[in-house]
């Protein structure tokens, strides 16, 4: 939907695959990070760790302490807040798009929700979710509201990973 694919810092990727694992439940709740150990299983510095670990602090998935960091995890409370905040997100973006119905991301929806289908057809859970994911982020695009979109991209990572598991 942009012109160029955004390239991800190596704190972004590792943030991508801790989040994976906390969600997923392979990293419980409690389990604490040491970040040594993840320098070394990533096979880069700690610097690149701990950016990931501060942008997991940011989404609520670890807790930042004295004595390093702690896997937070997801509540259920936790799912439905993000949910209500993408529902609130994307009645904003809907009240924008209804004010300029021009600039509707009509072709983008129409393409995730084709694809949506296709991934229910074929039984892949992983495909739906991230069509799914790009027809939400379609509806935020097309409000053309900068915070409203750059909000949506702090917590479109973590309802990324949050759609693959509710959607399986």
């Amino acid at each position: 939907m942009s012109g160029y694919p955004r390239i991800e810092s190596l704190g972004e990727q590792i943030a991508a695959d801790l989040r994976s694992t906390i969600i997923h439940g392979e990293l419980i709740k409690g389990q604490r990070i040491i970040e040594t150990e993840l320098a070394g299983h990533y096979g880069v510095s700690r610097g690149p760790v701990r950016d990931a670990l501060q942008l997991l602090a940011s989404e609520g998935l670890v807790t930042r302490g004295r004595q390093g960091c702690i896997v937070s995890g997801l509540t259920q409370k936790d799912v439905r807040d993000m949910h209500e905040v993408r529902a609130s997100f994307e009645e904003l973006a809907v009240a924008h798009i209804v004010e300029n119905p021009q600039l509707a991301p009509l072709t983008h929806m129409r393409d995730a929700l084709q694809a949506m289908e296709r991934a229910l057809q074929a039984g892949s859970s992983n495909e739906y979710a991230q069509a799914d994911l790009d027809f939400h982020h379609a509806i935020i695009l097309g409000s053309r509201n900068s915070r409203v979109i750059a909000f949506w991209s702090v917590i479109k990572p973590l309802f990324s990973v949050m759609l693959q598991v509710t959607n399986t």
